[in-house]
């Protein structure tokens, strides 16, 4: 998956990641006055879908100022 494009959407308070052809999916927000991202589900697909999705959806706040 080195190589596999994932794909980010911000739907309102939720970061959504997904890869294309696949199943794999991870929603994640913001709780309400918190500085943090929590995990909506678990997220499905690979650790290592799942490790990136993370690192994106992490890099997306910080660029919407949600989290530092």
């Amino acid at each position: 998956m080195p190589n596999a494009a994932l794909r980010v959407v911000v739907d309102g308070d939720n970061i959504i990641i997904t890869q294309p052809g696949s199943n794999s999916l991870a929603i994640y927000f913001r709780p309400r006055g918190q500085s943090f991202l929590v995990a909506k589900d678990a997220p499905v697909g690979t650790q290592e879908f799942r490790t990136r999705a993370w690192e994106l959806a992490t890099a997306k706040a910080r660029e919407l100022g949600w989290i530092n």
